[in-house]
């Protein structure tokens, strides 16, 4: 049996993005980029999320939604 499938965008600092797959709903997945962020510096208040190659500044996990929502780019409207 196949579980539920999630659709997410972390975001960082510089607009960098992400689009991610996973089980784990909202709250599951924004702990997990929580627990796994680290401090860039230990005086400083930044933290840094790595995915493959790809560092983000401040991550924040958004749903497809949202991320449309926050910065649209309005092409072909009137």
């Amino acid at each position: 049996m196949q579980g539920t499938k999630f659709r997410y965008i972390i975001r960082g600092n510089g607009y960098k993005a992400v689009a991610v797959h996973s089980d784990m709903n909202l709250l599951e997945f924004q702990d997990y980029v929580r627990e796994h962020s680290e401090k860039i510096h230990p005086s400083c208040r930044d933290f840094v999320f790595r995915i493959g190659v790809i560092e983000l500044v401040n991550p924040e996990v958004m749903t497809i939604g949202d991320f449309a929502d926050w910065c649209p780019f309005l092409i072909g409207i009137e």
